[in-house]
């Protein structure tokens, strides 16, 4: 979920991968950033407006974020987010016994109460098979789960499906998630792409919807997942996580990819995104990048969030890739020159239950402020012999919001 898996930090730890040609595919998608699809609300624009969709984007090239945002014209920034409460919203076990809510993604409808995809699993037992559910609320904050049955659940050559990202296109609902036949094999990760008439009875539209190269060499030749979908003017663009090999260092780094599609059927080849500032976080301090997109269109500009991965072994978690913050990175256009925040919205440290990885970042603009959710976990500790300890409990989603 999100990534937090064994197999991705084995995969990135190997540093250095060299093989395949040089080619990359790293030139940005087309396209211009506006408003959510007719009759729908995004998650990032249009307030409270209509039914839902699920933020408003566009893409990068290059990753040439500067060091700070305040050239760039936006009044949204990372210190305006505070988390009312300093628990999460939606706990370990709420509604499903063992429920490990992760990956949230909420849209607003248009009698006023908000939609939460969310993926979660029965517990920790191996192997970890997860669903897609859905939870509806009043306020944002106090969720039900509705229907009591997963909305979308692994099939076929899928493992589990996860991280789920639902935006209203050309009469459906477009679900996006990350699946794999193997949690253990994450060259195996890839995207998925199911349609719904009701945004709950989804059926699978194509089960590798994009999927890794195979070339080191290209920003997603080794591992693809965690898709962000938006609805950008009349075209549809999905976002997603991809692990590759830096031709200059020789390392591997994470970026943010981007397809495009006029008609939520056929696609464009994907195209690099977003890279982070290896000012704000360098390689050699273990950052290898960003991770779980999500965007929206606040303020006339495109707003980038993810998360932040560092691979770096953390000997207290003894663990080789953990999501430590979270990110927001700033375009007018949303195809190129994103400025990249200098400080994060929230780190792992600033809340008691997500000290070992916060991630999964989903935001939504409502009428008089931008409201997010977050999954973050303290699983793993230490007990007073020095000991590894295990407490699923630790285990949640969180709320934060920024008055505006």
């Amino acid at each position: 979920m999100a990534w937090s898996r064994p197999a991705l930090g084995a995969l990135v730890a190997l540093g250095l991968v060299a093989c395949g040609s040089d080619t990359q595919r790293e030139s940005g998608s087309g396209g211009s950033a506006s408003a959510g699809s007719a009759g729908q609300s995004s998650g990032g624009s249009g307030g409270d407006a209509g039914e839902h969709s699920g933020g408003s984007a566009g893409s990068s090239s290059g990753g040439n974020a500067g060091t700070s945002g305040g050239g760039s014209g936006s009044t949204l920034l990372p210190g305006c987010f505070k988390a009312p409460s300093p628990d999460p919203v939606i706990k370990y076990g709420d509604f499903l016994t063992d429920a490990t809510w992760n990956d949230p993604h909420v849209l607003k409808q248009s009698d006023g109460s908000y939609v939460m995809y969310a993926s979660a699993s029965s517990g920790f037992a191996d192997p970890i098979i997860v669903s897609i559910y859905r939870l509806t609320s009043a306020d944002a904050r106090s969720w039900s789960l509705d229907p009591q049955t997963p909305v979308f659940e692994p099939a076929g050559a899928m493992e589990s499906v996860e991280t789920p990202s639902v935006v209203w296109f050309k009469g459906k609902y477009h679900l996006f998630i990350t699946t794999y036949p193997d949690q253990g094999d994450a060259f195996g990760y890839h995207l998925a792409h199911a349609v719904s008439d009701d945004g709950i009875a989804f059926s699978l539209e194509n089960e590798r919807f994009v999927v890794p190269t195979g070339n080191a060499n290209d920003f997603d030749g080794l591992i693809v997942g965690e898709p962000a979908a938006v609805v950008v003017g009349d075209e549809l663009y999905v976002y997603f996580t991809a692990v590759g090999v830096d031709a200059g260092t020789m390392q591997s780094r994470q970026v943010i990819g981007l397809v495009t599609s006029m008609d939520g059927s056929t696609f464009s080849a994907p195209a690099l995104a977003l890279t982070p500032d290896p000012i704000l976080y360098p390689r050699g301090d273990g950052y290898i990048g960003f991770s779980t997109p999500f965007a929206a269109l606040i303020d006339g500009h495109v707003q980038l969030f993810s998360d932040v991965a560092n691979d770096k072994h953390d000997d207290y978690y003894d663990a080789d890739w953990l999501q430590v913050a979270l990110q927001l990175s700033v375009s007018v256009d949303g195809r190129s020159n994103f400025t990249q925040y200098p400080d994060p919205i929230f780190e792992r440290g600033d809340f008691s239950w997500t000290k070992r990885e916060i991630r999964s970042v989903a935001v939504l603009e409502d009428t008089d402020r931008v409201r997010m959710w977050f999954s973050g976990d303290e699983i793993v500790t230490r007990d007073g012999a020095g000991n590894l300890s295990f407490q699923p409990e630790v285990w949640g989603i969180g709320y934060a919001e920024c008055l505006r």
